[in-house]
C-alpha cells in the first residue's frame, strides 16, 4: 500500500515569500547554494519556496502558511496498492 498526501499551497504574496527566502539563504548558503540560489542570483519565489520546503517541514508551512507569504488550498491523500496500482481511499479539499 502507498499512501501519498499533497499539500496545495498558494503564492499569495511574493516579496513575504522572497524576503523569507532570503532570510533563509543568508542563515544557511550551503544549503542555499545546494538548491541553486547564489549570492549573485536574483531571489525568486520558486526559489525561496525551494528554500522554505528544504528547511521547513510541511506541517509547519502550512500552519503557518500566511506567514511565509502562502495560503493552503487543499490537502488530497490517496492510498494504492502497490501490487496492482488500485486506488484504495482518495479524499481532499481544494
Amino acid at each position: 500500500m502507498t499512501v501519498t498526501e499533497t499539500t496545495h499551497l498558494s503564492v499569495t504574496d511574493p516579496a513575504r515569500l522572497i524576503h523569507h527566502g532570503y532570510q533563509l539563504a543568508r542563515a544557511d548558503p550551503t544549503r542555499a547554494a545546494q538548491h541553486g540560489w547564489t549570492p549573485g542570483t536574483p531571489m525568486t519565489a520558486e526559489h525561496a519556496l525551494g528554500l522554505l520546503l528544504a528547511d521547513t517541514d510541511v506541517a509547519e508551512i502550512s500552519a503557518f502558511a500566511s506567514d511565509y507569504g502562502l495560503a493552503l488550498s487543499g490537502v488530497q491523500t490517496l492510498a494504492t496498492r502497490t501490487d496492482s496500482d488500485t486506488t484504495v481511499y482518495e479524499s481532499g479539499t481544494g
